[in-house]
This record gives structure tokens, sequence and C-alpha cells, in this order.
């Protein structure tokens, strides 16, 4: 009962949110809701290092995650661009990772359009050149989107190094010899393995928030632009004026 009060506020704080930002769901998706089939959530946990096979038992180890929903898994990755740095990719097929578990964390009702406007709306949270290995990681934004979804947190042990290594940081080299996956499309090349680079789909990767286009691997990634997004606002905004007119 307290993980079904948990959904019912987090999908309500969401809707208001959405109404305030001109993306509220009309009144044929609400009246389809008791209908919708429910579609499981998954997260999608990746070895980002060998020591895992031997820190997992422990409850520790460098992970790489991604909530899969509707066929299509979304994670967060950094760029040095001041745009959201959320891409959708094929479930489980993460570059530059290995792909160890599938967790479920619940059921959804919420249907593909309202999964990429949360999707969309994290975006605006989770800037790709905010990314941070330990402060602000994939494993963060998954943490965020199973909340937003489902009402429940990742397993503690999916981001426990990064809580350790913020904790300790001051005690830490700055290279700590974690190479997150590369972005769809745009992997990490001429990067020696002394000196790996720290930002998960680093390059030009596209995000969510604009049109879809199909990259080489089959990846679909959508790039955010603020200007669009004012628009949408200013026209959704226009629209419910005349409605009430």
């Amino acid at each position: 009962r307290k993980c079904s009060s948990e959904r019912f506020f987090n999908t309500f704080n969401w809707r208001l949110e959405a109404f305030f930002d001109g993306n509220a769901p009309n009144c044929s998706e609400l009246m389809s809701h008791r209908n919708r089939a429910r579609e499981p959530v998954y997260l999608n946990v990746y070895d980002l290092a060998d020591a895992n096979s031997y820190g997992h038992r422990f409850g520790i180890g460098a992970y790489h995650s991604g909530v899969e929903v509707g066929g299509s898994e979304y994670t967060f990755g950094g760029h040095d661009r001041d745009s959201s740095g959320v891409f959708v990719s094929q479930p489980r097929n993460a570059p530059g990772a290995r792909f160890r578990e599938a967790i479920l964390m619940g059921e959804t009702e919420m249907s593909s359009t309202e999964i990429q406007r949360i999707a969309d709306s994290l975006g605006s949270e989770f800037i790709g050149s905010s990314y941070h290995l330990l402060q602000r990681n994939c494993n963060h934004f998954s943490d965020a989107l199973c909340q937003r979804l489902v009402g429940r947190s990742i397993p503690p042990h999916v981001n426990r190094l990064a809580w350790w290594g913020n904790l300790f940081s001051c005690f830490l080299p700055s290279d700590l010899g974690v190479k997150p996956p590369t972005a769809p499309g745009n992997r990490i090349s001429g990067a020696s393995a002394a000196a790996p680079t720290f930002n998960a789909f680093a390059g030009t990767g596209m995000t969510l928030s604009s049109s879809a286009d199909a990259s080489s691997d089959g990846v679909v990634a959508r790039q955010d632009d603020p200007d669009i997004r004012r628009k949408r606002m200013a026209e959704a905004a226009a629209r419910r004026l005349e409605n009430r007119a």
C-alpha cells in the first residue's frame, strides 16, 4: 500500500508539473489510462570494471545503468553542451559496458508519450555538461526516473561506489580507472587506457527533445533545443487561452 501511495503522488506531481509546462496529457489519454496494459520497468545494470566480479558479492562495484520500459532504455551521459544529457537506446546493449542483470523495479500504466515527457522533463535537470562520475552520473538519473515511473529507488549497491567516493573524494586520485560507455554513434577514440575519459556518452550524440533520427547502430537519439521547447510552451499556453475564451 505504501508503494502504491508513493507511485500515486509521484505521478500526480509529474502531471501537475506537466500542466504548468504546457505538456499536460489530453483528455483521451486520461480516459484510456484505466484500460491500458501495465508495462514492466527494468533497471538494466552493466559492469564497468572487471573487479565487479569480486566486489559484487560485497555489494559494491563500478556500474552503469539505464531504465528499460516500453522497448527502450533511457540513460544519462555527459557532453560539453548545456543541453539535455538524456539518451534513449536499444535495451541491454550499452556500448563499452558489459550487461550484468535486469532488475524488475515495478510496473507502470503510463503511455509511451507520458514516459517520453517525463524523460524530457528530467533532461532539464540532467544537463550533459553537469555529468560527474561521483555526484551526478547515470545511476542518479536511473534513480530519478524509477521514482517517477514506479515510486521506487534503485538498489543501493548500484551507486554505492559513487556514494563512498563522494564521501572520501579528497583521498581519491583524479584517475579512478573507470571508463563509462560511449555515446551511440560517438564512441571515444584516441584515449589511452592510462588516461580514460569520464564523460559517459561523450561527443556530439543527440538527445531526446527534438525529432528522432536513427544512427548507424539503430539507436534512436534526439537533440534538445531550448528555443523549440519555449515555442511549444508558448503554443500550449495560447491554446489554453483560446479554449477558455
